[in-house]
């Protein structure tokens, strides 16, 4: 009821906003300004950064309009907002390029555990030798090395009969 004496019909929805997304997310933003060194691609960092300005945007017109279909609206628009700023935070400070990003993670979607992880693979010329030195390993005759002489077994001190 207003001041006149009339009477709305509001209805109360609960949409949450992830405000302490928003507020990490920004943190990480201003460390990236104090140490520039963190940041390998500007274009992502840019992208991050514009994003969470519209998030900002986004939270404050949502507190002036008021209506029910708008605040959600905001808090899907938000949440992929915030989603698509921390992946290109993540890939700045990583120096991954979206395409890279995606090739790796198809590849490892793909091969699963199944396959030994290869963190840097060799040059092929390296690779060459590498194969070669194993051939030349599983043709020679391997040779056992008897580590324990063949020594007499001692008597026991206690007697076992």
């Amino acid at each position: 009821m207003n001041i006149l004496g009339e009477t709305y019909n509001t209805t109360n929805l609960i949409v949450p906003t992830n405000e302490g997304v928003t507020a990490a997310i920004v943190a990480f933003v201003f460390v990236c300004l104090v140490f520039p060194s963190l940041v390998k691609n500007r274009q992502q960092y840019y992208a991050a950064l514009g994003a969470i300005l519209i998030v900002i945007f986004l939270h404050a017109l949502g507190l002036m309009i008021k209506a029910a279909g708008f605040i959600v609206f905001e808090g899907f628009i938000t949440a992929i907002l915030q989603i698509g700023a921390i992946v290109m935070l993540v890939l700045c400070v990583g120096g991954l390029t979206v395409r890279d990003f995606a090739d790796d993670m198809i590849e490892v979607v793909r091969r699963g555990e199944h396959e030994k992880e290869v963190i840097i693979p060799l040059p092929p010329h390296l690779q060459a030798q590498k194969e070669a030195r194993v051939a030349e390993k599983d043709d020679a005759p391997r040779e056992r090395i008897n580590l324990t002489p063949d020594v007499p077994p001692e008597k026991p001190s206690i007697p076992l009969e």
